[in-house]
């Protein structure tokens, strides 16, 4: 019986990986430009003590033909110095309204007073091949869409970086279901903050940042407004051209995992069924089945269940060597899942840039 039970388990680890990097693999690529026209692009760059950032996002972007404004979202180390000197116009964030969070309002002062045609927002701690504004507008352009979230390239530099970052994808796509993502009728809510590309007069129509000035997960709001707007929105896959690190430290890691679990949850009923049941499926399972193995004398089946969620998530981390890190993910990545309902269960604040949320 046991063995059964885990030939049944190893199927289903596979099944429903192979599926989510199956549903990944429809969106569509960014793809070469041509040249843009000119103050038709203002790109706006929200920081708060990105000192260590900035440069080389500004670096990547300087050139590409589109003007730059940096928000200092009341910085106390040298973003805005840095930003002058790479030659960002640069403005200071208004003084933080209760209740409201810090980057949707810094994206929401950069919006005003924009006479180009595209606004795109992008996070200070990502940066940008050449060719990167001209493909992503070209893009928008010709699929005649009014928004885009660009999906970056994952720079993972230690452990805990690639542990967690393909793991973590692998369970978003589990549930997620690109046309009801994409549909203006369905309402399925999907976006990745650190890249966004906004028609100027789309952003305005819908009132932008302005109306998630007190959503702590503020892409995600935006997702909602631009589906109550009924705005032609699309999720692009952009990795050639831009990237982005996912956190320097494994407590940075873990508070931005805290920031955003529930909040997509709350948004994401129906996904929440299909990924969290699927990821505590394999959180409760896997070690349990391996004990009961070993308990049962069943040695050859107990070392080749060992390594199915290496093999299940090997299309998610890509290299044999990183997916050896898939047991550690899943049960970290359920950690966190708990720990973010638990605190917003019990109303637990916690810190994001230095501030409470």
């Amino acid at each position: 019986m046991s063995l059964w039970i885990a030939a049944g388990l190893a199927a289903c680890m596979f099944a429903i990986f192979w599926k989510s990097r199956l549903q990944f693999s429809r969106l569509s690529h960014l793809a070469p430009g041509g040249a843009l026209l000119p103050d038709s692009v203002l790109i706006v760059i929200p920081a708060r003590d990105e000192a260590k950032n900035i440069g080389r996002c500004l670096d990547s972007l300087v050139g590409q033909g589109a003007a730059i404004r940096v928000v200092d979202d009341g910085s106390s180390d040298a973003t805005s110095a840095i930003s002058i000197q790479k030659g960002a116009e640069v403005i200071a964030a208004p003084p933080l309204l209760a209740g409201c969070f810090g980057k949707p309002s810094a994206c929401y002062a950069g919006s005003k007073d924009v006479t180009a045609r595209w606004l795109l927002f992008v996070d200070a701690d990502t940066w940008y091949e050449p060719g990167f504004v001209q493909a992503v507008v070209a893009h928008a352009e010709d699929a005649k869409l009014d928004v885009i979230s660009v999906m970056l390239d994952h720079q993972c530099r230690n452990l805990w970086e690639s542990a967690l970052v393909p793991y973590s994808f692998g369970v978003l796509f589990t549930g997620v279901d690109l046309e009801s993502v994409h549909s203006i009728k369905l309402q399925q809510l999907l976006a990745f903050g650190h890249c966004i590309l906004f028609r100027t007069e789309a952003y305005e129509f819908t009132g932008g940042h302005r109306t998630v000035l007190r959503s702590v997960v503020d892409e995600l709001g935006v997702a909602q407004v631009v589906k109550r707007h009924r705005l032609r929105y699309e999720i692009t896959r952009g990795e050639k051209f831009g990237h982005v690190r996912p956190g320097p430290s494994f407590l940075s890691q873990w508070r931005g995992y805290l920031r955003t679990i529930f909040t997509f949850l709350r948004l994401n009923p129906a996904t929440l069924v299909l990924q969290y049941c699927f990821a505590v499926l394999v959180t409760l399972c896997w070690a349990p089945m391996l004990w009961w193995l070993w308990r049962e004398g069943e040695t050859i089946a107990t070392w080749t269940f060992a390594v199915v969620p290496m093999l299940a998530t090997l299309v998610w981390y890509r290299s044999p060597l990183r997916a050896i890190l898939a047991p550690i993910a899943i049960y970290v990545f359920a950690g966190a899942v708990l720990s973010s309902l638990l605190a917003h269960l019990f109303d637990i604040s916690g810190v994001w840039k230095g501030r409470r949320i």
